[in-house]
């Protein structure tokens, strides 16, 4: 939960006081503001504790600071009190529970965060598909491939992404299925963790994606890592006018000079010796396409 992002946080001796307010809103700030305490803190031990009785509050926002508070500090000593709040009343709170456990990434809290996945919330759900990776490697791949069918699309979309983040090949197939899903967020994600398994099924849907603003810079850097020839024709559009994104002008350019596209090659190299943000992107772009050495460094 996310409190009054504009107003600056107590400090640690202020939240401390705080802590034990008749004001809800007092231990909710303050819940937060502990969190953010060093450890090389004095009060640092004292932190922790407080926010492990603020675990216990009577007011949900309070429980649910505390949890995150908790989580960032990495206190294992709570994972106990947190794994409990997965059956809170309040929703609000379970989520912040299981997103508590992710950051600890304490496999001892696997248990909740599976009891998590079965929740008929879907915003329950997508927390632990956030968190499961990091509590339990070994399990997350059947249990995301499991929410790749999940009524809910957001839940699909992460637990398609996390697929890719852990290089689980063995969802690929899954993912495929996914490439015709209703909801175009879910499909290209799909895409992508396809693509970043080296399996080009995807290829369709990425070149779809190079005529979105948001997505076109990522979608041309994956083709270009699959080596994607259909791509070509579009990305070679793309990086020779100007009316294209910046960004999405120059990962194209390095996903075609990745091809062996001359043109492409030229274009980039005379961006990487500009100065500024076009340099850097440009730079960027060719090593991540690894074509350095191609290019060279351009000139100003």
């Amino acid at each position: 939960m996310d409190l009054w992002p504009d107003f600056p946080l107590p400090s640690p001796e202020a939240a401390l006081r705080d802590s034990r307010s008749s004001s809800e809103n007092a231990r909710a700030a303050a819940a937060k503001g502990l969190g953010c305490v060093s450890k090389t803190d004095p009060v640092f031990k004292q932190a922790v504790s407080e926010l492990r009785v603020l675990l216990h509050d009577e007011c949900a926002l309070v429980r649910g600071n505390a949890a995150i508070s908790l989580g960032n500090l990495k206190a294992h000593e709570a994972l106990e009190d947190i794994a409990a709040l997965v059956s809170d009343p309040d929703h609000g709170v379970v989520q912040d529970a299981v997103s508590a456990l992710g950051l600890l990434a304490d496999p001892d809290g696997a248990a909740a965060v599976h009891k998590a996945f079965e929740s008929t919330d879907p915003d329950i759900r997508f927390q632990a598909v956030t968190a499961v990776t990091a509590v339990d490697h070994d399990n997350a791949p059947a249990l995301l491939i499991k929410c790749l069918t999940d009524t809910d699309a957001e839940v699909r979309a992460c637990a398609a992404a996390a697929l890719g983040d852990i290089d689980a090949r063995e969802a690929a197939d899954h993912l495929a299925r996914l490439l015709g899903d209703a909801d175009r967020h879910v499909a290209l994600e799909a895409a992508v963790s396809l693509a970043r398994m080296g399996d080009d099924r995807g290829g369709e849907r990425l070149v779809a994606a190079l005529n979105d603003r948001l997505y076109a810079p990522d979608a041309a850097l994956y083709l270009g890592s699959l080596k994607y020839a259909d791509a070509l024709d579009e990305l070679r559009s793309i990086y020779s006018h100007w009316w294209h994104n910046r960004a999405a002008r120059i990962n194209s350019a390095a996903a075609a000079a990745a091809m062996g596209d001359s043109d492409a090659v030229e274009f980039l190299q005379k961006r990487m010796g500009r100065k500024g943000l076009e340099g850097a992107l440009a730079r960027s772009a060719a090593e991540q396409m690894n074509i350095r050495a191609l290019a060279g460094e351009g000139s100003p």
